[in-house]
């Protein structure tokens, strides 16, 4: 497993998938959810409308843009209420992806740290939680994935084994 923190542009990280984060009762998305959702045509911000995405914590939403990213995939992952955000927060949020990235079979996958920016940690503190949850997870899930902060870019980059042990 290989983990990298780069600092960079989410919109233009070469990945299987990269992931942004909403917390639940929002109506938009802000932060780099707000420029990945830009640059897909709004796809996040109408599902939020719609009820189709909450922000519940540990909720996702996959989509598949067909223009705007580098990466072929989005993941949106809900970080709960904003009022009750914990560093526990922070690390739950970690396992949903991983299945996520599992399930697709899925080599790279590049984040945002969640927690950082709106969530209230400073971006090292919160690329440290993402990292050790990783090391943690990782293991038991067999892949590995590729982070990219939020608002200030700060991330967290992983490349899976080839081939995904079964």
């Amino acid at each position: 497993m290989r983990i990298d923190c780069v600092s960079g542009d989410i919109r233009a990280v070469k990945a299987d998938m990269v992931v942004v984060n909403l917390f639940e009762g929002m109506k938009r998305p802000g932060g780099s959810a707000a420029a990945v959702d830009a640059a897909i045509g709004g796809a996040i911000a109408a599902a939020v409308r719609d009820g189709d995405f909450a922000g519940k914590l540990g909720e996702t939403l996959a989509l598949r843009p067909s223009r705007g990213l580098s990466a072929p995939r989005v993941l949106v992952v809900g970080l709960g209420k904003k009022e009750k955000f914990t560093a526990d927060h922070a690390r739950q949020v970690v396992l949903p992806v991983l299945k996520a990235a599992k399930r697709m079979k899925l080599s790279t996958v590049a984040s945002v740290v969640h927690g950082a920016g709106a969530g209230g940690f400073d971006p090292g503190t919160a690329a440290h939680l993402r990292t050790s949850c990783v090391a943690v997870w990782l293991p038991r899930l067999t892949l590995a994935p590729i982070a990219a902060p939020p608002t200030a870019p700060t991330a967290v980059a992983t490349s899976l084994p080839r081939p995904l042990p079964t």
